[in-house]
């Protein structure tokens, strides 16, 4: 599950969002000003820090240096007023992101995923046998031959291959393919492995690209 850190003092907007978030397997960890975020940070990276501007006692663009200082973790901040000032200060003192207040959860799930997405590694070209993944062009080739994927297919391989030999949880690679509600790609992730697998030539039984780890996920082996 993706931990957010949430680092605003309104306890109602905090709840909402613990609760609407959880339906994309993200955890919500909130803080109610600038030292309790910086002591949950230290404690733990999350995957995203949502940061509010006003905060009681130090403000939440005093806090981005503090967390900068530190950390690279993605930011994305909020704010009440929807100064154009305070989103140039925030993006210029290291925010990734800006969203005003109020906002539509289901917007800010988004701008979660392309957080997430943006920030995962990124990978020019790698080779396995003879798969071959070209990531800028967005191609996939086995033995010369172009394979021809879904969003979802090209995401889940580049997910996997960016790290090889690291275990994916389901939830990670759901979390990575954020295209769709929860639910939806809960019950499909398995045929798109299975799609994905079929494309590449792959064996479930004696893999060549992508391994099944029981209970737990997949990995991408490179042989």
């Amino acid at each position: 599950m993706r931990r957010i850190l949430l680092i605003d003092d309104d306890d109602k907007l905090a709840k909402l969002l613990a609760d609407y978030l959880r339906n994309f397997k993200y955890d919500i960890i909130p803080a109610r000003d600038a030292k309790a975020g910086l002591a949950k940070l230290r404690g733990g990276v999350p995957d995203v820090i949502l940061l509010d501007i006003m905060l009681p006692g130090k403000s939440g663009l005093d806090l981005l240096k503090d967390i900068r200082a530190i950390s690279a973790v993605p930011v994305l901040m909020l704010t009440a007023r929807g100064d154009v000032a305070d989103k140039v200060l925030g993006l210029e003192n290291g925010a990734d992101d800006y969203l005003a207040k109020p906002f539509e959860p289901r917007e800010l799930a988004a701008r979660i995923a392309s957080l997430l997405r943006r920030s995962a590694p990124q990978l020019k070209t790698l080779r396995a046998g003879d798969l071959e993944i070209r990531t800028e062009e967005r191609r996939i080739l086995v033995a010369g031959k172009d394979i021809e994927t879904t969003a979802h297919e090209f995401t889940l391989l580049t997910t996997l291959a960016g790290i090889p030999g690291k275990v994916f949880t389901r939830d990670d690679l759901i979390a990575a393919m954020h295209g769709e509600e929860f639910a939806t790609l809960n019950r499909s992730l398995d045929v798109i492995v299975n799609r994905l697998r079929e494309k590449l030539g792959d064996d479930a039984k004696k893999p060549r690209f992508i391994k099944t780890v029981r209970g737990t996920g997949y990995a991408f082996i490179a042989r």
